[in-house]
């Protein structure tokens, strides 16, 4: 009955135990390297076709963010998500060594990357129409992220827009749809652009 005690025991002291020094490389951290690498998120095409790219907020994505990955879009997250995620960011670069020279972003910086992301965050639906492939789109791309606003792209380049998503969930190593499932989102997304009274 004493052996889980003693166990619980060792391990506690291993985890306490001062981190090896820079560039020693053991067996745990080449795990935990390749389990960070793995879900990375999408990388934005260009520094440059980031909305308001001059911006503080674009150049302290560009900047901080940059450091350890590439610089999300900030349509990736909806504005209720940001701030958790980058709080688990800020979480880690405020706890890395000194020696690993990471940049940590001031407090007016964290400021502007919030407002920044949360301005042009994924535009989420608040209620979707009840057309066919309904489902299929809540329960596919939910997978990922909130759900988007069908509005936010044209009938002509949602097609493209829902390339570039499947891309990602193979990056992201989440379960795509199949061409069944494609041709209803595509057709329910097509359907649910249109606004009401309009002619095509």
């Amino acid at each position: 009955m004493r052996r889980p005690t003693a166990l619980l025991l060792t391990v506690s002291f291993a985890c306490a135990q001062d981190p090896p020094p820079l560039g020693v490389v053991t067996r745990s951290d080449s795990f935990l390297l390749a389990a960070t690498k793995i879900g990375l998120p999408p990388v934005v095409p260009s520094v440059d076709s980031l909305p308001e790219a001059e911006s503080l907020g674009a150049r302290s994505l560009v900047a901080f963010c940059g450091q350890c990955h590439a610089a999300p879009a900030p349509s990736f997250h909806s504005a209720g998500d940001w701030p958790i995620v980058l709080r688990r960011m800020w979480l880690r670069m405020d706890h890395l060594a000194p020696d690993y020279r990471v940049g940590v972003p001031s407090t007016g910086e964290r400021h502007a990357l919030l407002q920044y992301l949360q301005g042009h965050a994924l535009a989420v639906a608040d209620n979707l129409p009840d057309h066919p492939g309904r489902d299929t789109f809540v329960r596919v791309c939910s997978q990922c992220h909130a759900l988007p606003d069908p509005r936010t792209h044209t009938t002509a380049d949602w097609p493209v827009v829902f390339l570039r998503m499947r891309e990602n969930m193979t990056r992201m190593h989440v379960s795509a749809p199949d061409q069944a499932e494609t041709t209803a989102i595509l057709a329910f997304l097509e359907r649910s652009t249109i606004v009401p009274g309009s002619r095509r």
